[in-house]
């Protein structure tokens, strides 16, 4: 059996972190810390970041890899999301019948982005800009605005504001809106603006 390169294994490593982070966000969401649940998206989004770049470091892509980044991304972007959102609408009592499908909405289409992803790129140490949006982008909405309003609020403050980002979310994921690779436009900015940002 041939030896598998550290070059593979560290970003495969971070990956299974960003898969973790979603499976506590899960279990967070289904205990109703809303906040914690929404804390541990954003830290898989920070992981899904450094996966990345790691990889594109060390020369380390895979097939593998990004299938596995994918599935990762499946469960922190699409059910870990998917399930804060039922959760925080059967808490909140909305309209019974709007919970499921709100929540399954978040998840089919993040999937379908994720498929999409994967079939139309391929691994490469530049990233493209990006057709849709990303599903970190998306879960990290819905997230902020979770964390934001129990840091702020102490609970969900503008009902209809959460419940548009969470229908209105899925359908720009599978859209085709063009986003900017945020790396690019960086590296185009002038460092000050950077600063002041």
């Amino acid at each position: 059996m041939s030896r598998i390169e550290g070059r593979f294994i560290i970003p495969n490593i971070v990956t299974g972190i960003n898969m973790f982070f979603g499976f506590v966000s899960i279990a967070m969401a289904m205990k109703g810390e809303f906040q914690k649940a929404g804390l541990f998206i954003l830290f898989a989004i920070i992981s899904d970041g450094a996966d990345g770049k790691l990889a594109r470091m060390l020369n380390g892509f895979s097939d593998f890899g990004k299938e596995f980044d994918s599935f990762s991304d499946a469960v922190s972007f699409g059910v870990a999301p998917s399930i804060l959102i039922y959760s925080i609408l059967r808490d909140i009592n909305v309209i019974r019948e709007l919970i499921i499908p709100a929540s399954f909405l978040f998840l089919l289409c993040s999937v379908l982005r994720l498929v999409k992803f994967n079939i139309t790129t391929m691994p490469s140490k530049e990233k493209s800009d990006f057709i849709g949006m990303p599903t970190p982008t998306a879960a990290g909405l819905i997230a902020s605005y979770v964390v934001f309003c129990y840091k702020v609020f102490g609970q969900i403050k503008y009902v209809n504001v959460f419940i548009f980002l969470a229908l209105i979310c899925p359908l720009i994921m599978i859209s085709t809106i063009r986003f900017k690779n945020i790396l690019k436009t960086f590296r185009k900015t002038n460092v000050w603006v950077i600063i002041i940002l």
